[in-house]
């Protein structure tokens, strides 16, 4: 699905001049990369990129996420379930057959394991 900016930027317009008139708080409009528009907060835009626009992250980064997690799993004994949270997601069998953004989430897992009590 493409969004048309020009279309997308008459909404935003439109939306934010309707909270105008409401005055019921400071006008305020959301509008997603999906194009869904939400009125409250202030205005924010976040547009969607394309898998393709994003930049392949380096070696060094990847490398320090395999270390964090396997460090952590370690010492806190987490091998079984980072494998199990790997394989249940991921359906892998290893951090090394992950995209960046899942072994980003794995990361993130294992950051909150580590946290808990």
């Amino acid at each position: 699905m493409t969004i048309d900016k020009d279309e997308l930027k008459d909404k935003v317009v439109q939306l934010f001049a309707e909270a105008e008139k409401k005055e019921a708080i400071s006008p305020t409009i959301t509008v997603n990369g999906n194009g869904n528009m939400v009125s409250g907060g202030s205005i924010v835009i976040n547009q969607t990129v394309p898998q393709q626009a994003i930049a392949k992250r380096d070696s060094e980064w990847r490398s320090y996420r395999y270390r964090h997690n396997h460090a952590v799993a370690k010492q806190f004994n987490l091998y079984p379930q980072m494998r199990a949270f790997i394989m249940e997601n991921f359906g892998v069998h290893s951090q090394r057959d992950l995209t960046d953004h899942e072994l980003n989430q794995v990361y993130r897992r294992m950051a909150a394991w580590k946290q808990a009590p």
